[in-house]
């Protein structure tokens, strides 16, 4: 894996995120992942580590969910967030790779199409509620965004539900979790005294 396309990938990354509400949270939260992966990628070949290619394979898991939750938001042209994707799955497949074939040989193409803050077009959308620069969602799409999540993730703590919706109470987003867990949908395991760690039913 060359190091100037995984430089050049986090950049784009970078850009598209640029354009994301300056509060959000999640726009910190996925650039924190795509640092985790390119470090993951330069710091120890994952082909020959399998505990350091597991983590970086979690951490490009967790960030597609959180590709969804922003391609939701209507904050930057979908498809953006679609060829930032895209081009993480390449790397998603070398670290899925056997010890016996190389990474060169699946070495994904130069990225083009998202080299510059001037192609990437902020879609149109009708105005939304914001709050505290976050916008301001009902209990039905809240539970649809963590539901999205929960779809690449399979699970996730109420904590780190807290760190995307920062402006909703967690007594809220427990009734949220409670309703889920009402409709079958999702199955709850107590992390210690805090946290709660939701599962998704197959």
């Amino acid at each position: 894996m060359e190091k100037n396309y995984l430089i050049k990938l986090t950049v784009a990354l970078y850009r598209v995120t640029d354009l994301f509400p300056e509060k959000e949270p999640l726009k910190y939260q996925i650039r924190e992942k795509a640092n985790k992966i390119l470090e993951g990628f330069l710091s120890v070949n994952p082909k020959i580590n399998p505990p350091k290619k597991e983590e970086i394979f979690s951490n490009l898991e967790t960030l597609f969910g959180y590709f969804e939750i922003a391609k939701a938001q209507n904050w930057v042209n979908e498809k953006n967030i679609e060829i930032l994707k895209t081009e993480y799955q390449k790397l998603q497949k070398l670290v899925k790779v056997t010890p016996q074939q190389k990474l060169s040989e699946q070495r994904p193409r130069t990225i083009s199409r998202v080299s510059s803050r001037t192609s990437i077009e902020k879609e149109e959308s009708s105005p939304k509620k914001f709050e505290g620069g976050q916008e301001k969602l009902s209990p039905k799409e809240r539970k649809a965004k963590i539901l999205q999540l929960l779809n690449y993730k399979k699970s996730i703590t109420l904590s780190e539900i807290k760190n995307i919706f920062f402006q909703v109470s967690q007594r809220t987003l427990r009734r949220d979790m409670e309703s889920l867990i009402k409709e079958g949908i999702v199955k709850r395991k107590r992390l210690g005294q805090k946290d709660v760690l939701y599962t998704l039913i197959k």
